[in-house]
């Protein structure tokens, strides 16, 4: 990456933080994405599903869904749970996120 580039991101990583901080739930999920794969940031599972939490706590039914992802397979950190995850999948579902539906479908079979 270039120097500009890697400037960019910097900047980018610092205007997400000031609006997660100030409650964004869109920065919050978009630092959650970061901190969960190590892109622009040092890998971090903790800080990525404090701001997944976050985040759905602010209603973004994308967190939801990632959080019953992360649930149903046990991963990021969090213990394997069915139930939590049908929990998020149900709560993304309610505001109409189409995945979340699909995948709480699923568990009717």
């Amino acid at each position: 990456m270039r120097g500009r580039e890697k400037g960019e991101t910097r900047k980018e990583k610092f205007h997400l933080n000031i609006a997660a901080e100030q409650g964004n739930a869109e920065a919050q999920l978009n630092l959650a994405h970061m901190y969960a794969t190590g892109n622009y940031v040092e890998q971090s599972d903790t800080h990525a599903i404090e701001l997944y939490e976050m985040a759905a706590k602010g209603g973004l039914a994308s967190a939801m869904f990632w959080l019953g992802q992360f649930y149903g397979n046990g991963t990021h950190g969090l213990i394997q749970s069915d139930q939590r995850a049908f929990e998020y999948y149900a709560l993304a579902a309610e505001q109409g996120d189409a995945e979340a539906q699909v995948r709480l479908g699923g568990f009717y079979l």
